[in-house]
């Protein structure tokens, strides 16, 4: 297993980052270089608990938690929808935002209240009341200051908004007071899309495209110090897709690519990384659960993977036919339940009894 590691301060020497807008409906992705390793998988069935297809409007499910007894989603819609989606019969209520406020791309849940970030012009957070579904203008950002909203995590007391030019706003839920920081001296006009916390840090992460090509071919995770966010360092990837959602567990960060065979990504404090298994189907999010991370991938049917953040076993579980390509996931620990929507329209969210790993599944 290679060990790999390529620090930033600054920006990188001889290269040209391309100043490009991603558009709404496509994926972001991550890239890593490490040595490619075999399969080591073995697909099973799930225990299905409970299916629901929701209403042609309700598409394109781009945000996904489970908060105070219930579910919660954002839609990359004009208008952007939120649904409060009943754990036991996914029926559902939905908002609708006002015309205007556009794609979903992140929620949170702080202060007791939903918070959703929108990615349309002019970039906005709203905040929802659960027990009435009443929703507000929180914040409405002018484009000089940030824009392209497309990540959102509650951490250190703050909310932490990711967008673009390199730029991530630190939020005070209780006041709405807000700072804006320029990540550009790394990122460029890249965008921050994902955020996530752990180890005492806030974690970024932005794609790179290259001036002559448009697919996604390398990126830059960010360490932030969150007490001092000047404070950061960054660590380059190549040779990998990674997708927009990672997740920090066992003291560590970890990241699945987005490919047709893709891998799990263990990233340390240092930024050293590693890259610890292939599956086949890229990843299009991903949660953890103690030492175990759930990835939800992409697919005709989509699939679940488990893997150990221990002993790196990893094993894979198909969705029923007609589920295809697994986004965004949510853990119901009390209830053994994980939650699991899929891309596209309609969109589709099953509820599973978390499954126990497969017998014969192989380990590194």
């Amino acid at each position: 297993m290679s060990m790999n590691t390529a620090v930033l301060h600054g920006k990188r020497d001889g290269y040209s980052i391309f100043r490009h807008i991603l558009p709404a409906f496509i994926f972001t992705v991550l890239v890593v270089t490490s040595h490619s390793l075999p399969l080591y998988a073995e697909t099973s069935t799930l225990g299905v608990l409970k299916t629901a297809t929701l209403k042609q409007s309700d598409e394109y499910i781009h945000g996904l938690i489970f908060f105070q007894g219930s579910l919660w989603a954002s839609t990359r819609t004009a208008p952007c929808r939120v649904l409060r989606i009943d754990p036991e019969t996914l029926g559902y209520e939905r908002i609708v935002l006002d015309d205007g406020f556009n794609e979903g791309e992140d929620l949170a849940a702080a202060e007791g209240l939903i918070w959703v970030i929108l990615y349309g012009i002019p970039s906005r957070i709203v905040r929802i009341y659960p027990e009435t579904l009443y929703w507000e203008t929180a914040l409405t950002f002018s484009p000089e200051e940030f824009t392209r909203g497309g990540s959102l995590e509650y951490a250190f007391g703050y909310l932490w908004a990711g967008g673009g030019d390199g730029k991530i706003v630190r939020v005070d839920p209780r006041t709405l007071e807000y700072e804006v920081f320029d990540f550009s001296s790394a990122l460029g006009r890249l965008q921050v899309h994902a955020l996530t916390s752990g180890g005492g840090y806030l974690w970024g992460s932005s794609p790179i495209f290259r001036e002559s090509e448009t697919r996604v071919d390398e990126s830059i995770i960010l360490r932030i110090d969150p007490h001092n966010p000047k404070g950061y360092a960054a660590v380059f990837l190549q040779d990998a897709p990674i997708s927009d959602d990672m997740v920090y567990t066992d003291e560590t960060l970890f990241a699945g690519s987005e490919s047709s065979t893709s891998s799990l990504f263990r990233i340390n404090s240092d930024l050293t990384y590693d890259r610890l298994n292939n599956v086949e189907s890229g990843y299009l999010g991903c949660t953890a659960q103690h030492d175990t991370i759930w990835g939800a991938l992409s697919g005709t049917p989509g699939k679940l993977v488990r893997h150990s953040a221990t002993t790196y076993r990893c094993d894979t579980y198909l969705l029923p036919e007609g589920f295809n390509d697994a986004n965004e996931l949510a853990l119901d620990s009390l209830n053994s339940a994980i939650f699991v929507t899929t891309w596209g329209s309609p969109a589709r969210i099953l509820k599973i009894r978390i499954p126990h790993p497969v017998v014969s599944a192989g380990a590194f």
